[in-house]
């Protein structure tokens, strides 16, 4: 009698693409132009780096969103950081890099913009001038 249930509750299942898995089209078109407009080699910063990592084939890193302005600059300069993406779409760590990145502008290039998400170029003279001034 167990058997036949599970054999009838298989039978039944979706095995077909996880359909969470495909996002927003936002973030979509996000990973469309980070795949675009950037190298294998450029390290991207992002709040839910794996999922960027997996989508992009890029490597991403999260930060530390408890840390200061400092800290995360000091990180970004360590692991050689050349973009950034800001979203809208989630509050966790409630605009944390959107504040940075709007209190270091001209560390900055606007590179792509939707409604949920923007991404960055780090300039590089600048990136590192910015970790040293805080130092």
């Amino acid at each position: 009698m167990i058997a036949v249930t599970y054999t009838n509750a298989y039978r039944h299942a979706d095995f077909g693409p996880i359909r969470q898995s495909e996002g927003l089209p936002e973030f979509n078109e996000l990973c469309r132009t980070v795949r675009e407009q950037t190298t294998p080699n450029d390290v991207l910063i992002y709040f839910r780096a794996r999922a960027l990592t997996l989508y992009t084939e890029r490597t991403a890193s999260a930060y530390n969103l408890q840390g200061t302005d400092q800290d995360f600059w000091d990180y970004a300069h360590t692991i050689h950081a050349t973009y950034l993406v800001t979203t809208t779409a989630f509050d966790e760590d409630h605009g944390f890099l959107a504040q940075s990145v709007a209190r270091h502008s001209s560390s900055h290039e606007l590179r792509y913009e939707n409604a949920s998400f923007k991404l960055y170029r780090i300039l590089a003279d600048t990136a590192s001038q910015t970790a040293a001034n805080y130092r």
